[in-house]
């Protein structure tokens, strides 16, 4: 099989997956970045956290690989669902909502 020069339809097939899987990547990781930079800039995370952790929250603000999408999206998703928790706790604890009492 040859991703480059496909001889096949199989060979193609896979090489048109290959490069849009790629193209999805790379656009996921630059959004990615993108929204993670702003959540650390805002939230003031940058002069809060660790040492230890600052290499790898640069690397989530300025991934250097497709592999850090994923990440990111992971912290994305975590900060935004720690941020919805905190706000409605409050208003789940007045309605009498079980699951949020103390």
């Amino acid at each position: 099989m040859s991703v480059k020069n496909p001889v096949t339809y199989g060979d193609y097939y896979f090489s048109k997956q290959k490069e849009a899987a790629t193209i999805l990547a790379a656009e996921s990781e630059k959004e990615f970045a993108e929204m993670s930079s702003r959540l650390i800039a805002r939230l003031g995370m940058s002069e809060i956290i660790p040492e230890e952790l600052a290499g790898l929250i640069s690397d989530i603000e300025a991934p250097a690989g497709a592999f850090l999408g994923e990440v990111g999206g992971r912290f994305v998703s975590e900060v935004a669902d720690g941020m919805v928790s905190k706000t409605t706790n409050p208003l789940m604890e007045s309605i009498g909502y079980l699951s949020y009492m103390k």
